[in-house]
């Protein structure tokens, strides 16, 4: 009788549980959950203040054109500030945060890009508010006179 070789055993490798994908799959809807809620906190966290620069600007703009320069300096004072307050939101914790992600934070990049050019946009107009409260006849000192444009 002749033995037979005995074969050592083998470890049978653990199949890998079918519920490692269920998680990864759940772990990855969950960032993206995340991703989008705090892009979405810093959007609308800053969505009113832009508003308001917006309107604050285009009643500055119809009163300077209407030569009441004191009510437009009064709304490019309240424009900044609007524009201002978005751009500390976009550039605080939240908004930071949501800037970081690639892709994703394009709009508050975007956002925050436009509180910034607002935020100019009404210093500037305030400075040729000012200018024009120094001419003699404000705005109307620019009008032709006798068919001709003003001269310097």
């Amino acid at each position: 009788m002749e033995s037979t070789p005995q074969e050592e055993p083998r470890e049978l490798a653990a199949p890998a549980p079918k519920h490692r994908w269920r998680w990864v799959i759940g772990g990855v809807v969950l960032l993206i959950v995340l991703v989008i809620a705090v892009e979405a906190l810093a959007l609308l966290g800053a969505r009113s203040d832009l508003a308001d620069g917006r309107d604050a600007l285009q009643t500055a703009r119809r009163a300077a054109l209407a030569g009441d320069l004191d009510q437009a300096r009064t709304s490019l004072d309240r424009a900044t500030a609007s524009f201002a307050t978005a751009s500390d939101e976009l550039h605080g914790p939240i908004g930071t945060a949501a800037r970081l992600v690639p892709l994703a934070g394009n709009s508050a990049d975007a956002a925050a890009a436009i509180a910034e050019a607002g935020r100019m946009l009404s210093e500037a107009g305030g400075k040729l508010v000012d200018g024009l409260g120094e001419l003699p006849d404000g705005v109307g000192s620019l009008a032709p006179q006798h068919g001709v444009g003003a001269r310097a």
